[in-house]
């Protein structure tokens, strides 16, 4: 057997988010951690002895560009010639393939009965590896593929552009929602939750339909709000709110559990059903602001 040496590679792929142009640290650090999970588990698949590092390079309003390293063990006698492509490396492939899965999750998810056949000249895939691993057994990378998109979704992105190169894969809003419904894996079920609660507002949107954030239960989450009549209000500007102002809500809570039964993270849904105290927000009516802190 030859001897191993590390050898060092590298590609750089373009994540650019549709939408308003800031970027949440809380949306981009998942986002983030998702995407390293699904090129971790790509490296593994081409070369298990695969180190990874993350280096965004460049970040501007609504877009980030990172640079994706892999040292890996390769021999002196025999560099592994991944699926028969010689031009590419292992950084390469594990971005293409990632580019990769993003197509084959929106074909799934368009697709009527849930599931989907391709084949590799539809996608011009230079190898099977990627539907290999994707339609095997790996619910992980499945998992946080389909975490990635929850999470856009979540913040109310307009669509998703990830870019190297030449390739790319765009997924549009709708790409985003159907995708966020897809099973992570076999046994997963969905519960709903009605409650009562107060909600601590952190960001509110005055325009759109972007969700808001909020501290629910000691933990930062965002919402739908679907009180057409309270939406009216703060795009009229009729409320008035400051930086501990709290909304007494109507709320269902759409939680996904694994087949652990264990709610899988990230993809909880929160929905704001109605706003009971509105007329305390009223704009020149602070006679019970004081009473809701």
């Amino acid at each position: 057997m030859g001897r191993k040496l590390l050898k060092e590679e590298q590609a750089t792929f373009l994540l650019k988010y549709g939408g308003e142009d800031d970027i949440s640290a809380y949306g981009l650090g998942t986002s983030l951690r998702d995407l390293s999970v699904i090129l971790e588990e790509l490296a593994k698949f081409y070369n298990n002895e695969a180190f990874l590092k993350f280096k965004i390079t460049s970040l501007s309003p609504g877009c980030v560009t990172i640079d994706f390293l892999v040292a890996a063990g390769t021999s002196l006698v025999d560099i592994v010639n991944f699926f028969g492509a010689p031009n590419l490396t292992l950084a390469w492939n594990c971005v293409k393939s990632l580019i990769e899965t993003f197509k084959i999750l929106k074909e799934e998810a368009a697709s009527e009965n849930g599931s989907v056949n391709v084949n590799d000249n539809q996608f011009n895939l230079n190898n099977s590896g990627t539907l290999n691993l994707f339609v095997g057994s790996n619910p992980e990378l499945r998992r946080s593929a389909i975490n990635f998109c929850a999470m856009a979704e979540n913040e109310g992105r307009e669509d998703i552009l990830i870019q190297a190169g030449e390739e790319e894969v765009f997924l549009s809003k709708d790409d985003l929602t159907r995708i966020s419904g897809l099973k992570s894996e076999e046994g997963e079920k969905t519960e709903l939750e009605n409650v009562t609660t107060p909600l601590t507002i952190v960001s509110p949107v005055f325009q759109g339909k972007k969700k808001w954030t909020f501290y629910y239960n000691d933990k930062m989450i965002q919402a739908t709000i679907s009180d057409s009549a309270f939406l009216d209000g703060v795009q009229n500007g009729k409320f008035s709110f400051n930086g501990e102002t709290k909304l007494e809500v109507k709320m269902q809570i759409e939680i996904i559990k694994g087949s652990d039964g264990k709610p899988i993270k990230d993809k909880t849904k929160y929905n704001v059903l109605e706003v009971l105290n509105q007329t305390d927000f009223l704009v020149g009516n602070n006679s019970k602001q004081q009473t809701l802190f």
